[in-house]
Parts: C-alpha cells; sequence; structure tokens
C-alpha cells in the first residue's frame, strides 16, 4: 500500500486533467481507503482482478480514469481520515 501511496503522490504533481493512473495491489484492511482516494482524484475508478490471477490470490488492480485536477497530496490523503 505504500507504494501504491507514493504512486499517489507522483499523480498529484505529473497527471494532467484527464490523465489516468494504474496501480496493483492486494487486498486488506486500508484497500477502502484506497478506493476513496482514487475516487476523489479521478472522475471514474474501477477495481479489477485480472482473470489470470489465482482464485486465493489478493492481488487487485484500480484504475482511475479522467484526473479531476491538480491535488496537493494533503488534499488527497485527508480523504476518509477520522478528524
Amino acid at each position: 500500500m505504500e507504494l501504491c501511496d507514493g504512486a499517489i503522490i507522483l499523480a498529484c504533481s505529473l497527471l494532467r486533467p484527464g490523465g489516468s493512473l494504474v496501480m496493483k495491489f492486494f487486498t486488506g484492511k486500508e484497500d477502502q481507503l484506497l478506493t476513496k482516494r482514487m475516487n476523489f482524484m479521478f472522475e471514474k475508478t474501477y477495481r479489477m482482478k485480472p482473470d489470470a490471477c489465482r482464485l486465493e490470490s489478493r492481488e487487485m488492480y484500480i484504475v482511475g480514469r479522467r484526473f479531476r485536477r491538480e491535488f496537493t497530496p494533503t488534499e488527497v490523503f485527508s480523504v476518509g481520515e477520522v478528524v
């Protein structure tokens, strides 16, 4: 999940509006938070598990389409946090 966080930080400064981001992650306690952050950043978000993955694998992919605008990492990482 830390690699996904790093990709989100890069996306905040590198992606142009309308851009896309694809990340591989392993399901666990933080994957819902990742989905909330991606929904905040992108107009469309998809979670998928390719048919080539084993059924018992926790491997998933999340795809963000149509980046909304430039965000600061602080804005994105405050999404879903308990205040």
